[in-house]
Parts: C-alpha cells; structure tokens; sequence
C-alpha cells in the first residue's frame, strides 16, 4: 500500500502538472481580444462589485462565487497595486456583442487563472482522490486525474471567466465527500460535504443537484436511514449556511435573486 501510495503521488502530481500548462496556454486565448460574451459580461459585473467593496453583485443570473473570485485579483490590484478604475479605465472595453478589447490583459489573465486554472487543477486532484478512496491503486488515480486533464470542453471553455470550472471543482470535492462517508460515516464528513455541496450551489445554482450524492451514500451506510437523519440534516444546515455566506447578496436581496 505504501509503494501505491507513493506511486500514486508520483504519477497525479506529474498529471497536474500537464493540466496546470495545458490551461495556463488556454488562458491566453484570444488576448488582448476577447470573444466570449459570458466572460465580458462576469468580469464586468465582477468589476462592479470590487469596485464599490460590496458583497451584492447587483446581478443574480450566477450565484456570486465567480464575482468574489475575481476579487481575490481585482482588490489587491486596486488596494495594493497601482491599477485604478478611475484613472486606468475597465478590464475591458466592449466593442461589439461578444467583442471587446482587453485594455488590462495582465488582469484577466489573472482572473482565468483563479477562477478557471486553478479550481480544475483542484479537480483533477479530486478526482484522483475518489479513485483511490474506492480502488487503492496508483493508476486508478493517475487515470481519473488524466480524465480531467485532457477533457476537451474544460480545455477549451473552462478557463474563462465563469462559474463552470468553480462548479466542477466544488461538485468533485462533494463527490469526494460522498464516498469518503460511504467508506466511513463521520460526522465530520457529513459536514464537510454538506459545505462543499453548499460552495457548488454558491457557483451555480443546478450544481446543488450532487446532493444526490450523499444521499445515496447516506442510504448504503445505514441500516435505518430515514431513521437515522440527523447527519443528512446537519449536512444540508452546512450546505445552507455556506451558500447564504458566499452569496450573502442574493439572500439579502431574495426579490432580485427570485425575479433573476
């Protein structure tokens, strides 16, 4: 098991490090134009939202996890660095639909990198950890890594400024948290999915449906399972204390978010 395990770090760690350059050139894609009308539209919004240090992106189409993401980049840019709204203008400049120049390539290639990069990093490396969790062998989890890596649509779309790749990244971490408590029942694990399935809602709203997930690990490990509900209830009180807190805006505003 020890050689396993450390095959098994060997070869996921070399995986992630083929999907971390596969991404990083797709994240130069099109600069400094930019095509994809999704992304001008969240990295304005996002922009907005950094700008005026508010917790209510205004916009409720997404959840707000992609618009604080790009935060984790516009507000030392702004607070720290020497990039000012004011003074140097937008990210980006709207020519037409679906066009618009890149005034600050540096900037959103930043903003790709964390919300696009390094969230499906963190998925390959979730996905090699369902593999061993269930398998306990190196190439199971070298290949479930490979799979993430070389999906075709995360490369080609999953990098850009949008929820997708958040989504992916927080539904495989619930996915793990499932078959970490099919394994092992804990309290502890009940919790922590029921926050990851909270953080997956909190990047897209139809990404709460891998509560299914635990359920169904809920079911195989008890022998009473509606009798024994408490750890499904906790979870779901975690996943909605996660999902209020990152999207405080929209629960603050739940007119707005119904009517979006």
């Amino acid at each position: 098991t020890r050689r396993h395990r450390r095959l098994a770090i060997a070869a996921v760690g070399l995986v992630l490090v083929v999907c971390g350059v596969l991404r990083g050139i797709e994240a130069e894609a099109y600069l400094p134009w930019q095509h994809h009308w999704d992304e001008i539209t969240n990295v304005r919004v996002g922009q907005r939202m950094s700008d005026d240090l508010s917790v209510d992106p205004g916009s409720y189409d997404y959840p707000a996890l992609v618009f604080l993401t790009q935060a984790l980049v516009l507000l030392p840019a702004s607070q720290l660095g020497d990039y000012d709204l004011d003074k140097d203008g937008p990210v980006l400049d709207v020519q037409t639909h679906a066009v618009a120049r890149v005034d600050h390539p540096g900037l959103l290639r930043a903003m790709r990198w964390t919300t696009g990069v390094l969230p499906q990093l963190v998925t390959a490396l979730a996905a090699a950890l369902i593999a061993w969790v269930v398998s306990r062998r190196w190439h199971a989890s070298a290949a479930a890594a490979l799979l993430v890596t070389l999906s075709a649509v995360d490369l080609r779309y999953g990098v850009f400024v949008t929820p997708d790749a958040l989504s992916g990244m927080a539904a495989t971490l619930a996915s793990l948290g499932a078959v970490m408590v099919a394994a092992d029942p804990t309290r502890r694990r009940y919790l922590w999915t029921g926050a990851a399935i909270g953080l997956a809602a909190a990047a897209k709203y139809n990404a709460a449906a891998v509560a299914v997930a635990l359920v169904v690990a809920h079911l195989l490990t008890h022998r009473r399972p509606f009798a024994d509900r408490r750890p499904l209830l906790e979870a779901a009180g975690a996943a909605a204390v996660v999902f209020a807190l990152v999207n405080l805006g929209g629960v603050l505003n739940p007119v707005g978010l119904v009517r979006e």
